[in-house]
């Protein structure tokens, strides 16, 4: 009744009483639910033990404490959220805890905000069409305000202003159509560059796909190609050097920066705010978490305090996207481990496995070493039920039914397969 509303948005924290990292938010939190009613914002700010009570939902699995879930209203998917300072958890309250969509009694009496678009509905507030569009607001919402101006007769319009031009809507109202042309009409973009250096350069029409779907750890500077942002360069500098280190010690991260001179953002989420900022994306998350450290130091501290695994020539890497098409369709034997990065065990394998995969590509083994982070990738099918950390499984060419393997040294593994009768490639 609280988490689930129809009439409000809900920030909630799942705690633990004996937890200092609690503790050391709670007067935070408690400020941050105060100025939000003081300034009356359409949220709730709540929170829930979480060592007494159990979330038996999906999307509100967590591994540690305290965590933030973010529900929009009338929706069942959370959103997780980074940032635990109050200026940032303000800042994503003011970017999402408002009404999707403004009624307004006419186009004239719209207050539109300083530099962001407008789209604009006039037309019946009910029924099938408005509907459609009212999804796509709140798709959209972080970049462009939205409006509705009821009229009772006459043909419904959709107007996007955006600067200085007017883009009218003619397409229909069915599926993504009417989502996929706001995506359009509001997100600028340069073109995509030819070549890449250390730092991947991303533009607003690459943003989605390099970013948001990079099944990786991202960090990301924000800067301004504005020759009067100095600042800009000098944090450039520190993100191209960051960069190189990450390459070296082979961390399994995404280094990247966007040009917000010249690009927007296509997806909720990202307050770009003053230049130069620097964004961490978890692997698997949808919202970023605003970074403060300006140093190669910090920043490669980040990291390991995020424990961003270390890329592996050898083991491949699974995620809930590629879990199909590695394991079930891939046509090969498949040795799968499931592990979590803050798990001993997994931490004491990991060199064993690394050994067993190098061992198995010197011999050229038809079978495919590849892991998958249990604490960020569920595993939805029938068989692959986890003990603990970490289970490995073993699944054999064209076969849909996993094996649990026993073994954690290298020899005990690869005795394992040779006794499987695994041949060469």
């Amino acid at each position: 009744e609280t988490v689930f509303s129809t009439t409000h948005d809900v920030l909630l924290q799942v705690y633990s009483p004996t937890c200092p990292h609690c503790r050391d938010l709670a007067p935070t939190y408690t400020e941050l639910a105060q100025r939000a009613r003081a300034a009356g914002k359409p949220v709730v700010v709540a929170r829930l033990d979480g060592t007494r009570n159990e979330i038996a939902y999906d999307g509100f699995e967590f591994t540690g404490f305290p965590t933030l879930f973010f529900v929009r209203a009338g929706q069942s998917d959370p959103v997780k959220v980074g940032d635990r300072s109050l200026k940032g958890l303000e800042a994503f309250l003011e970017r999402e805890a408002r009404p999707v969509v403004t009624l307004v009694e006419d186009v004239e009496s719209i207050t539109r905000s300083k530099g962001r678009p407008a789209a604009v509905w006039q037309g019946p507030t009910s029924g099938p069409f408005y509907a459609v569009f009212k999804a796509a607001a709140t798709t959209h919402r972080s970049t462009c305000d939205f409006f509705a101006a009821p009229i009772t007769s006459g043909q419904a319009s959709l107007v996007v202003h955006r600067k200085k031009q007017e883009h009218v809507y003619s397409g229909s109202y069915e599926g993504e159509d009417l989502s996929r042309w706001l995506r359009r009409v509001l997100v600028e973009s340069a073109p995509e560059p030819k070549q890449q250096g250390v730092v991947v350069e991303v533009v607003g029409t690459s943003f989605e796909r390099v970013v948001m779907q990079a099944n990786q750890s991202v960090v990301l500077e924000v800067y301004s190609s504005d020759p009067t942002c100095t600042s800009c360069v000098k944090v450039s500098k520190t993100i191209r050097e960051f960069a190189e280190r990450m390459r070296n010690r082979k961390k399994e991260i995404l280094v990247a920066r966007i040009d917000v001179a010249q690009n927007g953002f296509p997806v909720p989420g990202f307050d770009v705010g003053d230049v130069p900022a620097v964004w961490f994306l978890m692997e698997g998350a949808v919202v970023p978490e605003a970074v403060d450290v300006r140093s190669v130091e910090g920043l490669a501290e980040l990291v390991e305090h995020k424990q961003v695994g270390t890329r592996s020539p050898s083991v491949l890497k699974v995620t809930n996207s590629t879990f199909v098409d590695v394991v079930f369709e891939s046509n090969r034997n498949v040795l799968l481990e499931v592990y979590a990065p803050w798990c001993p065990h997994c931490q004491a394998l990991e060199p064993q496995y690394e050994e067993l995969a190098q061992e198995v590509e010197g011999q050229e083994l038809d079978v495919v070493i590849a892991r998958l982070d249990g604490s960020k990738h569920n595993i939805p099918w029938q068989g692959f039920e986890m003990p603990g950390y970490p289970t490995i499984f073993f699944v054999p060419a064209g076969a849909t039914t996993p094996e649990v393997v026993p073994g954690r040294s290298a020899a005990a593994l690869l005795g394992w397969l040779q006794a499987k009768g695994i041949g060469k490639r």
